[in-house]
């Protein structure tokens, strides 16, 4: 009972929508499923701390879960990266790993002596097993890709691109290979980075180039949470004149489609407020009296 009322826990199904925002989600699912163009597009959700950003989100993704045959999402989590190229290489590392377990032929892949469940566990492992042995986290990916790329059916190109690309900066050859993939499996992926407004200015600034680096995918939709004026502030010192309204205007670039979190209706706030009330009361065994009960109203 005391899940039900976490007035901070995101919520993830229909019936725990006390603000009526499953269908201003499930339009924007409809919206990224049904676009007929193959190009990225970038899509900001604007709101407040606090304000139920998360429990759109989780909306959203509820709806794409019915599309799967055609549509891939994850959630890209910034949080634990402490510069750029571990963040991009991450990055990278997730999209790919997303395409993989998405390709067309998965089941035979799997069936074929779970070659591609181990191919994978292999890259993984020679990442932790090689890592103290090379002098960056640049050499050690790259190699490890390089390394064992070859035995995922079907990734050559785009496992030996990654080594390359983090061996030799060839970030052009890597977006190249990906979007490749990309069109050669035709599902749309989109990607979900939430909680911006919560990292540090640097690592702000690092997500919206790494969006800015990736947002020409063929088949991409990004969905960005964050409050756009806690950001906005964040970013004017870097890429603008230092004031709000800059940051604004650079977010203006990046955001194709800004949507602001529909405000909270009067009646369901006082609604939810009466409710937390009742539970804390019932919590408690707390009992009101008729007398009391009028005078609270």
């Amino acid at each position: 009972m005391s899940e039900t009322f976490s007035a901070d826990k995101p919520v993830n199904e229909e019936k725990d929508d006390k603000f009526q925002r499953y269908k201003f989600s499930k339009r924007i699912a409809e919206t990224i499923v049904n676009r007929a163009s193959i190009d990225s597009i970038v899509i900001g959700l604007y709101g407040a701390w606090g304000e139920g950003k998360t429990s759109v989100i989780n909306f959203i993704k509820k709806e794409l879960s019915f599309h799967q045959t055609h549509v891939i999402h994850f959630t890209f989590n910034p949080w634990r990266f402490t510069d750029e190229t571990t963040l991009l290489r991450s990055f990278f590392d997730t999209l790919a790993n997303e395409l993989i377990e998405s390709v067309g032929e998965k089941k035979n892949i799997m069936k074929k002596n779970n070659i591609f469940i181990k191919g994978w566990k292999k890259v993984e492992a020679g990442f932790y097993e090689k890592k103290g042995n090379l002098k960056t986290n640049r050499e050690t990916i790259g190699d490890i890709f390089k390394e064992y790329g070859k035995i995922i059916p079907g990734m050559g190109d785009v496992t030996d691109t990654i080594g390359s690309f983090l061996s030799n900066n060839d970030i052009e050859k890597l977006k190249a290979r990906i979007e490749k993939l990309l069109k050669e499996n035709q599902k749309k992926v989109v990607i979900f980075i939430d909680d911006i407004d919560r990292l540090e200015k640097n690592e702000i600034h690092s997500i919206f180039r790494l969006v800015k680096l990736t947002g020409d995918f063929a088949y991409t939709t990004y969905v960005l949470s964050f409050d756009e004026n806690m950001v906005a502030s964040a970013i004017a010192e870097r890429f603008g004149e230092g004031d709000q309204k800059a940051g604004l205007s650079f977010l203006e670039k990046i955001i194709q489609i800004p949507l602001k979190l529909p405000l909270a209706q009067k009646t369901a706030l006082i609604t939810y407020c009466f409710e937390l009330v009742e539970h804390s009361l019932q919590s408690s065994e707390i009992i009101l009296t008729s007398e009391e009960e009028k005078e609270f109203l």
